[in-house]
């Protein structure tokens, strides 16, 4: 007993040694950085480049005297401008920070960049993240050195209308049942051409695979192996296609045609992976009592920040994504309904008092039932294979229709 008491001691005392010398590694980056200037890139012209630009430039010039720019350029443009950087060994280049989304940064991730170790002395990269998470396991090269920080997530949730239904399915077997008992009250925009379309097929395959096969499917190139790992959630898209609602035969193209279906009360259920939208719907896109709610793994959006080598204020940079994924600022970006977005710090990690700086509104899914049921976002190349096994079998029902109306063809004719 004494040997584990003495254990538990030793741990705590390492623990908090580590802390101390990383608080004082990172006061001398944030002392260093006082008084200069960080130009901090983003392709969105969002409420986040709203905030991040208004709010929290005004935070770090108050806290730590650091001027930030925040600067929009399309993606193609910062790849070309860094790959211009790398080939011209630009030490001093104009972008300091970036912040990217998981497809772009996927992207990028073959060439070499980005400055490593990033997370080395970031106090609240220690205190406050869960390294296990999976969008952290992919910000390490192959060295194992961390070359991103995921700075924020959005998650699918699914919307109903309380002042139609009293309650909503609570599984992907129950809104199945659900939609079958209701027929054409249920739709989503078509997965070839609209990303949240691609989203809804995610979600089943989510939870129709067991974990090993959903594992093996981010992984898997060969054609004909991915079609069989996705087949139970084939056959469950090719049974709910008889029960959704469609436009002519065919799916509805965006999600705007979706969310008007849902408003006038066309369908009785929608998605979004921007949750706090129900809340901040100054455009007035969902019916008034709209609710969230889960009924299994949906996927998250992960969003990340980066430092290139080439940038010429890195100590500054460095001291900005401190704050950004601390918890002050989580919370504080969380609360601000405009962004739409999940924290990226371990809930878990906090104690009671800041845990309670995370609670969302009533018509909100509680923040814990988002952990339980997130699963991260299927590569590009993974999900260009799922969209030609979806449109394989939807190809394979039309030829089944055909097939069955000119048998009944036959038989009418026989009889007549």
């Amino acid at each position: 007993m004494k040997k584990i008491i003495l254990f538990i001691f030793i741990s705590a005392l390492l623990v908090s040694c580590n802390k101390t010398t990383t608080d004082k590694k990172f006061k001398v980056i944030s002392d260093g950085a006082k008084g200069s200037h960080v130009n901090l890139y983003t392709s969105s012209n969002d409420g986040m480049k709203m905030y991040l630009e208004k709010k929290f430039k005004k935070d770090m010039l108050s806290k730590y005297n650091i001027e930030l720019d925040v600067k929009n350029m399309s993606y193609e443009a910062v790849k070309e401008t860094l790959d211009l950087y790398s080939k011209e060994g630009v030490v001093d280049g104009d972008i300091d920070l970036l912040v990217l989304n998981r497809d772009e940064f996927e992207d990028m991730l073959s060439n070499d960049y980005f400055y490593k170790d990033i997370n080395k002395d970031m106090s609240n990269y220690n205190e406050y993240i869960n390294a296990l998470d999976k969008d952290f396991s992919m910000t390490k090269d192959f060295k194992d050195r961390v070359i991103a920080i995921p700075f924020y997530r959005k998650q699918l949730v699914f919307l109903y209308d309380d002042d139609i239904l009293e309650t909503a399915p609570k599984d992907i077997d129950g809104f199945l049942e659900f939609v079958k008992e209701n027929k054409n009250k249920f739709t989503f925009p078509n997965p070839l051409k609209n990303r949240n379309g691609m989203r809804f097929v995610e979600y089943v395959i989510f939870n129709k695979l067991n974990k090993e096969d959903l594992d093996s499917l981010r992984v898997e190139t060969d054609k004909e192996k991915i079609k069989l790992l996705l087949k139970p959630a084939m056959d469950y898209l090719k049974e709910l296609d008889d029960y959704i609602l469609k436009n002519d035969d065919r799916y509805y193209d965006t999600i705007e045609d979706i969310n008007k279906l849902f408003k006038e009360s066309e369908i009785y259920f929608n998605f979004t992976n921007e949750f706090s939208e129900v809340l901040d719907d100054k455009e007035e896109r969902y019916p008034f009592n709209t609710k969230t709610f889960m009924m299994g793994k949906t996927g998250v959006e992960t969003y990340y920040l980066l430092v290139p080598n080439t940038a010429r204020n890195k100590g500054g940079a460095f001291v900005l994504i401190n704050d950004l994924i601390g918890h002050t600022v989580q919370a504080e970006m969380v609360k601000d309904l405009r962004l739409k977005i999940l924290p990226i710090l371990d809930i878990n990690l906090l104690d009671s008092e800041k845990k309670s700086h995370f609670k969302y509104n009533d018509k909100f899914v509680p923040i814990n039932e988002f952990i339980k049921n997130r699963e991260f976002e299927f590569s590009v190349s993974t999900r260009d294979s799922i969209k030609g096994v979806f449109e394989e079998m939807l190809e394979e029902k039309k030829k089944e229709l055909e097939e069955k109306d000119e048998e009944k063809e036959k038989v009418e004719n026989n009889n007549g």
